[in-house]
């Protein structure tokens, strides 16, 4: 695995490095290496506290997310044909790995062990406020469920997983595909020489007079934020709301099952609903 870009721990992230070809050995890598330290800490004999459980399982965690950060960085800005083949080849394999987790009777051993030491008690600030969380993402994310739920929770995450990022897919691919032609300078009226600068380079890159407008944001705000042209301001709009709506990027299909499949998650995990599961922590 050496020189794989994914596997650098630099304060520069080598951006320009990282290929598509990196990305299934990198990300199996960086999976590999924090498995294999939680199998350690789950098995760990050793008197349970702060140090040896609540803060090498924070490490692991955080050792995956700024390992996946860039990929996922990557994606939303800079995406190719190849980088997205290669990131759903191992999509399945990062969802497991979170999904796990907080499965992992073992972890979860010791993360309430550790809970009812005099030193867990003793906890003060931001500690404290740490474990508890701890416990109740263990808790929401299924740690004290039967076998067969933990699987079937599993297997929800990880259709959930496939069907989002195709989702998010469908809304990049046609954001891309839109563009505008736009060749009389009035309809334009109010947008600052910076936007209608870009959309001069816009239009020169299709071997094309005038200004090209696309749904990218920094070309979709100027539009509707200076604009003078209340039937190009409507244009761009009803194009931006209605990408993925019955076209080749068509979402609606896929949005009945990520809905069933978010309701099936919020009844195996006691709520009435997927709303009152997020809104348990995000409100």
């Amino acid at each position: 695995m050496t020189g794989n870009p994914l596997l650098v721990r630099t304060f520069r992230v080598p951006f320009r490095e990282m290929e598509a070809h990196h990305v299934e050995p990198g990300v199996r890598e960086i999976l590999a290496r924090a498995q294999e330290r939680i199998d350690s800490l789950a098995e760990d004999p050793a008197p349970r506290s702060y140090e040896n459980t609540i803060q090498p399982l924070d490490d692991i965690t955080q050792g995956v997310s700024e390992g996946l950060t860039p990929i996922h960085h990557l994606l939303s800005v800079a995406e190719t044909p190849a980088l997205r083949e290669a990131f759903n080849s191992v999509l399945e394999e990062i969802t497991q790995f979170w999904s796990r987790l907080p499965l992992n009777e073992g972890l979860w051993n010791q993360v309430k062990v550790f809970a009812e030491t005099p030193e867990a008690k003793a906890l003060g600030g931001i500690k404290a406020r740490h474990l508890e969380k701890t416990l109740r993402e263990f808790r929401r994310a299924g740690a004290d469920l039967p076998a067969e739920e933990k699987s079937r929770l599993e297997e929800i995450r990880i259709e959930l997983a496939r069907l989002e990022q195709k989702f998010s897919e469908n809304v990049l691919d046609a954001t891309a595909a839109f563009f505008l032609h736009e060749t009389t300078r009035e309809r334009l009226d109010g947008i600052p020489e910076g936007p209608m600068s870009r959309f001069r380079d816009g239009a020169r890159e299709r071997g094309l007079e005038g200004w090209v407008l696309t749904l990218d944001f920094p070309s979709y705000e100027p539009v509707m934020k200076y604009c003078r042209t209340r039937s190009l301001r409507e244009e761009i709009h009803r194009a931006y709301v209605g990408r993925c709506r019955g076209d080749e990027f068509d979402n609606l299909p896929l949005i009945p099952r990520i809905l069933a499949l978010r309701q099936s998650l919020a009844g195996i995990l006691g709520h009435r609903d997927f709303p009152d599961y997020r809104l348990e922590e995000a409100m």
